[in-house]
């Protein structure tokens, strides 16, 4: 069977291959950020240190996720993007067997960072893998997966951790089981995640300038893409797609176009989009508050008088899983309703704004579940309270967050990648200042009024 060697016209069942492999990956990354939260009173009586100290183990993590996204763009401007995310996987899960084998804290925190370098990198190539993978049609339902991975990892890694320690009594566990999931992965993405590059003249050459793109109409934009897009296309039968975009020396597509300098400034240029700046503030603040609720959950459950065990402040952490579950056909099916609708009310042209009525729902609940959540700490009740509280706020993260990225993607489909960027590392800026700043804070002051 041949077909054009545009990954937009793959079958759907490799697509979506290509799609779980991206989240699991970017899952894992940062469930190894976040599953040492109900473990911080262990790290510290074993290794005698303070709580305080073990506190910033997610933080060192959540820095260098961040800042590892910088160098996504330019390293798979040189190698492609199938590359530069295997050799991450690759240093990811031999960081997850060193974490395993750790024998000081200083060791340990070593491997936090450098664990993090290697795992922020596929959160910076997922948003331009989604969109040349799916269509404008679907791209919130297919973007919203990747937003739930970015929140699920943080949810399911106090989980898995709690579930082991309490099983094994052995903390090393956690990370050998990462290292396991790790290299399973490793090995499907060898096998099922092609390079999906595919160069074509970007959107910028449908107009004069980037201020012209801005004027022009944006369905004319889009419908001058796609029909460059459609003129460009070369047939291939699926098997000679498979071996040529996964095992190559070289491709016409991978072609740096700057120097490796200018590739890592590039995407700061989009701090001037009101659409991606809002983006990028919006997952901030939520993430923010993720890695704050997480590590105020830990160290408020497990001190006296709750003493709570790791199992179950990592159960409560299911909580945030179902939220985000909630917030999925908000962030992506409705929104790709909305789109499509447009559509058809304009003779096929959709408006992209049309998504943003989407997020309504979300923003509404979750800032009330940031209410409920203090109210609760404050006023001493059930922790029934605490586990609504968290649902609620964890839906803003593929409800609103998600229509957010989606919306900005439509924007500047060609510069998907430099969205990741600024969205993930503002969002890891934001979440390590606020874990190493307000969380200690934040943990005093409840260990004094709340408990």
């Amino acid at each position: 069977m041949a077909m054009a060697t545009d990954s937009h016209t793959w079958p759907l069942w490799w697509r979506i291959l290509i799609l779980i492999n991206l989240c699991i990956y970017t899952t894992l990354g940062n469930l190894f950020a976040a599953c040492v939260s109900p473990l911080l009173v262990v790290f510290a009586e074993e290794f005698h240190v303070s709580v305080t100290d073990t506190s910033h183990l997610p933080t060192y993590c959540v820095l260098t996720i961040g800042l590892s996204n910088l160098l996504a763009i330019p390293i798979s401007q040189y190698i492609g993007k199938r590359y530069t995310i295997l050799i991450s996987m690759v240093i990811f899960m031999a960081v997850n067997i060193w974490s395993a084998y750790c024998t000081t804290f200083t060791e340990l925190q070593a491997s936090r960072i450098v664990g993090g370098l290697g795992a922020g990198i596929v959160e910076a190539l997922g948003p331009l893998i989604v969109t040349e993978c799916f269509s404008e049609g679907h791209l919130a339902s297919a973007m919203v997966l990747y937003s739930f991975s970015l929140g699920a990892g943080a949810s399911i890694g106090p989980v898995i951790a709690g579930l082991v320690y309490n099983g094994l009594h052995d903390w090393p566990w956690v990370f050998k089981i990462t290292a396991i999931i790790a290299g399973v992965n490793l090995l499907t993405s060898i096998i099922m995640l092609p390079e999906t590059t595919t160069r074509i003249p970007h959107a910028e050459t449908a107009s004069a300038s980037g201020a012209d793109v801005e004027k022009s109409s944006a369905f004319e934009t889009e419908h001058t893409v796609q029909a460059t897009r459609e003129s460009l296309q070369e047939t291939a039968s699926l098997r000679q797609i498979w071996i040529e975009r996964s095992f190559f020396w070289t491709l016409p597509d991978i072609k740096a176009e700057s120097n490796f300098f200018v590739l890592f400034l590039q995407p700061f240029s989009l701090l001037t989009s009101p659409a991606v700046l809002l983006t990028s503030i919006t997952f901030g603040v939520l993430i923010a508050f993720t890695v704050m609720i997480s590590i105020i959950y830990s160290t408020v459950l497990s001190m006296p008088p709750m003493l709570w065990t790791p199992l179950k402040v990592g159960l409560l952490n299911l909580s945030s899983i179902i939220g985000l579950m909630i917030g999925m056909p908000t962030g992506g099916i409705l929104a790709d309703i909305f789109y499509r609708r447009s559509a058809r009310r304009n003779d096929g042209m959709a408006i992209r704004e049309s998504r943003l009525k989407a997020l309504f729902p979300g923003a509404i609940i979750t800032p009330v579940g940031l209410v409920l959540i203090g109210v609760v700490l404050q006023k001493h009740l059930s922790w029934v309270g605490l586990a609504f509280g968290w649902l609620m706020m964890n839906i803003g993260l593929t409800a609103v967050a998600n229509v957010m990225l989606t919306y900005s993607v439509d924007c500047y489909p060609w510069r998907s990648a430099h969205i990741g960027v600024i969205v993930n590392v503002i969002k890891n800026l934001v979440g390590f200042g606020t874990s190493y700043g307000v969380v200690p804070w934040w943990r005093n002051w409840s260990l004094k009024y709340i408990m």
